[in-house]
């Protein structure tokens, strides 16, 4: 069967983009654990994605890229274009410790954001372990 021969639609009926629903989240670790090669090499791996996140001929893969950097804190930026993620990965520096549950507390706010149906698919890019909560199960 070729790609073709299936449309997909939303609940209206209607033609819907086969990106709709499906959402990433790229979680890169800033802590300073992550300092020199480790982090020289998590940004090269974020900009080696640029392509195909964000496609110059074609559809995205995903209705959303979140891109979080995190360290004792999160900081979540929205792209809306491969120039924009590049910059995002470019300008981002390294500093503090790794907190998981800033990542989770994200994820649990995403997931109540997304409708019945949709996809999340998350990528953490890190080196190693929580150092910032004692009580991660």
């Amino acid at each position: 069967m070729s790609k073709e021969q299936f449309t997909l639609l939303n609940e209206s009926g209607k033609k819907r983009a086969s990106n709709s629903g499906k959402h990433l989240i790229l979680f890169n670790d800033k802590s300073g654990s992550m300092s020199g090669g480790p982090f020289n090499t998590l940004i090269e791996g974020c900009l080696q994605l640029s392509d195909s996140l964000f496609p110059e001929d074609g559809e995205k893969a995903f209705e959303s890229v979140d891109v979080c950097f995190y360290d004792n804190n999160t900081s979540i930026k929205y792209p809306k274009s491969r120039d924009e993620y590049i910059k995002i990965i470019k300008n981002e520096k390294i500093g503090g410790s790794t907190n998981f549950s800033a990542c989770f507390d994200y994820i649990n706010k995403k997931v109540k954001e997304c409708q019945d149906g949709d996809e999340i698919s998350m990528v953490f890019f890190t080196d190693g372990e929580d150092t910032c909560s004692n009580n991660i199960a």
